[in-house]
């Protein structure tokens, strides 16, 4: 797996093999490659690409921003009452699969399509980050920042590999702490894998015993982003527990 083009003569029983026996890298680097050398260039060919962001993209673009956290709640009561057996089989079906890599890697490719590219990321204290040095780092305001925070990591699946290098311009691994239930909701859950926890101080303070990866908060949340007063020009609200 060393060369990229390997994959190009694997047979499918080997592509199986490491599938199902590979390890987290292996199936990881595997599914990077299936998608650069066969998906993409298929994807590019002949305007499928050009149909596809025409078509495809506002969709998942709408689904990504618009859906991202909690928003698909408002149809499960109709789907209950429409489709209740499909319904709880449909959620039992993804209660068993939404841990597993290959989906997760699927959906994050899936969501970095649609989302918004306009962000980026701008570090300029990037030369004073040691190597030496751990860090605690911080995405403030929460609704502001979040939302950039959030289209960067779907347009860059490896930012929170085990194996990755962490968010672009940062240099370094991080884990997100905010909710313990994100690594089961849908789309956050994708995104930040096994990479991500609680915001108490023993979740925080865990990452640091690792040898490479930083915990990263989001101060804030529903007071920051209700009951702040943007009118306010004197002062800056920020709410932290």
């Amino acid at each position: 797996m060393a060369d990229s083009k390997a994959v190009m003569h694997l047979s499918a029983a080997e592509v199986s093999t490491i599938a199902a026996a590979g390890s987290v890298g292996e199936k990881t680097q595997l599914l990077n490659l299936l998608v650069r050398h066969i998906l993409r260039p298929l994807w590019q060919k002949d305007g499928v690409r050009r149909v596809s962001d025409a078509i495809v993209r506002p969709a998942v673009y709408w689904l990504f921003h618009s859906w991202r956290l909690f928003g698909y709640g408002y149809f499960l009561p109709a789907l209950f009452l429409w489709r209740p057996r499909k319904t709880v089989l449909g959620l039992l079906a993804y209660g068993v699969v939404h841990r597993q890599l290959w989906w997760q890697l699927a959906c994050h490719k899936l969501l970095g399509y649609g989302a918004s590219r306009r962000h980026r990321i701008v570090n300029p204290v990037k030369d004073q980050i040691r190597e030496d040095k751990r860090y605690l780092w911080c995405l403030h305001p929460h609704s502001i920042l979040a939302d950039g925070w959030h289209s960067i990591i779907a347009r860059n699946s490896d930012s929170f590999d085990s194996t990755g290098n962490g968010p672009p311009e940062l240099g370094r691994k991080i884990a997100l702490c905010f909710a313990p239930v994100i690594q089961h909701v849908p789309v956050h859950q994708e995104m930040y894998r096994e990479q991500c926890s609680g915001a108490d101080r023993a979740s925080i303070t865990k990452w640091w015993k690792t040898p490479d990866t930083d915990p990263a908060l989001i101060p804030g949340g529903f007071s920051e982003a209700v009951f702040s007063n943007a009118a306010e020009k004197r002062y800056e609200y920020s709410y932290i527990k």
